[in-house]
């Protein structure tokens, strides 16, 4: 499991999420996205680019840990 955040010095967690899925030898391994954020046109767009993928706007560990145990 991969965990990024949205907002890195950078480069944004989409942009990684992006080069992650294009790489033959990452894209199989689940990506979960965190940010205190929230803002509803992100989480879309991050849901929009992969269903596989999870991403947490208001960060919650709990919530994060418990998605992860199925993984």
């Amino acid at each position: 499991m991969i965990i990024i955040d949205y907002c890195m010095p950078e480069m944004k967690g989409f942009d990684l999420l992006k080069r992650i899925k294009e790489s033959s030898a990452l894209r199989e391994i689940p990506v979960v996205i965190v940010s205190l954020e929230n803002v509803p046109t992100r989480i879309n767009r991050f849901v929009f680019y992969n269903k596989k993928n999870r991403a947490f706007f208001g960060l919650n560990l709990c919530l994060i840990f418990c998605c992860s145990s199925g993984v």
